[in-house]
């Protein structure tokens, strides 16, 4: 089982969802590089005032509400075939969370439970590298040109892995990262903090530049292919923010309700598609604010768009399934079963390959 650990200020496991229990741990981070150099720590901004206690007891209110993602009523629409009924690869690892590709044919994995990440060749399926990170490592991303991974511990940090020599930069953050997202020109990193902020750091100081409030527990981060627009969610308050990318300044706030998670923004920045726990996708039109839910086959957790963003396919957490959401038609496809729990995926434009991440222990290669 995940565990928390006893810190101060309390860190939260983004694994914590309305089914997930907590038990408190006082081992040790599981893995160390001796190659990492630590600048020097970075105090937060002091402008969030939210902690673990207070997302729990968020956690507590939803968990009685069960009709909280009923807002707005269910689009009807047909689901239509799946695009295919097996995984054409598997690859065994330990607890695999988020997973990253870089477009090339190299992808990479945080193992949550056991302190490393896991580089792997997408067209093979093979095992590349282990590299030592901070404790739990939970989402990660490449940079823009592909050269480095960025990965969000909740031991506390930013870890930068040099793709080439595989030698780890950490960079201590007040608070638990989960979510890092590069600016696409690459000049700073976005991290989606679990206690409620998304932050702005220089790449090559990790310092701290800008700070934003957006309530409790943000799993979900993107930014448009522009640079200008930022999304965030928190799944304490089932809300979707619009951010300026520039001053991290809250422009809309979307009351999508349930428990969302993870969020993926077209090419075009004019549509956002949000997954939620409760068990359904909202689909959010970013030049007029409107949104639609649409019920899932079971609770909503990664988004992974392919290139032209035409599918967003869904992992869905407990029944280990895999639904795609077709945005031209807004219906979607019949969700097939892979695993027990599947939390994250993404789309690998050369191989046209969808790697899907069980955290029992199993990634999934399913081709388009």
């Amino acid at each position: 089982m995940l565990c928390l650990r006893r810190v101060t200020p309390p860190r939260l496991l983004c694994a914590l969802t309305l089914g997930t229990s907590l038990q408190a741990c006082s081992a040790d981070p599981v893995g160390s590089s001796p190659a990492i150099a630590a600048p020097t720590t970075n105090q937060l901004p002091p402008t969030i005032a939210d902690t673990a206690a207070a997302m729990a007891q968020r956690l507590a209110e939803l968990a009685g509400r069960p009709d909280r993602g009923a807002l707005q009523p269910m689009e009807a629409q047909a689901a239509v075939a799946p695009f295919r009924a097996t995984p054409n690869m598997t690859l065994s690892m330990l607890s695999p969370w988020a997973v990253a590709v870089d477009g090339r044919g190299l992808g990479v994995v945080s193992n949550i439970g056991f302190g490393f990440i896991t580089f792997f060749d997408v067209s093979s399926a093979t095992e590349l590298a282990r590299v030592p990170v901070n404790f739990l490592p939970t989402g990660l991303a490449f940079s823009p040109g592909g050269d480095k991974v960025y990965v969000g511990t909740q031991g506390g940090s930013l870890d930068v892995v040099d793709v080439a020599t595989k030698r780890v930069t950490r960079f201590p953050l007040l608070g638990d990262p989960f979510v890092p997202v590069p600016e696409p020109n690459g000049k700073r990193i976005f991290v989606a903090m679990g206690y409620g902020a998304v932050l702005a750091l220089d790449p090559a100081t990790g310092q701290v530049l800008k700070s934003s409030a957006q309530g409790v527990g943000i799993n979900g981060l993107a930014v448009n292919s522009a640079g200008t627009r930022l999304y965030s969610t928190n799944f304490g308050g089932g809300q979707l923010f619009e951010l300026s990318a520039t001053s991290l300044e809250t422009l809309r706030v979307w009351d999508l309700g349930g428990t969302t998670q993870a969020v993926s923004v077209n090419p075009a920045g004019t549509l956002a598609v949000v997954a939620n726990e409760v068990g359904y996708v909202s689909e959010v039109d970013l030049v007029t604010g409107a949104y639609k839910n649409y019920a899932t086959a079971g609770p909503a957790f990664g988004t992974a768009p392919n290139t032209s963003f035409s599918v967003v396919q869904l992992t869905l957490t407990n029944s280990g399934r895999f639904q795609g959401f077709q945005t031209q038609t807004r219906s979607l496809r019949g969700a097939l079963r892979y695993g027990t729990d599947l939390r994250r995926a993404a789309f690998d434009a050369l191989t046209r390959t969808f790697v899907v991440t069980d955290p029992a222990g199993k990634v999934y290669f399913v081709k388009s």
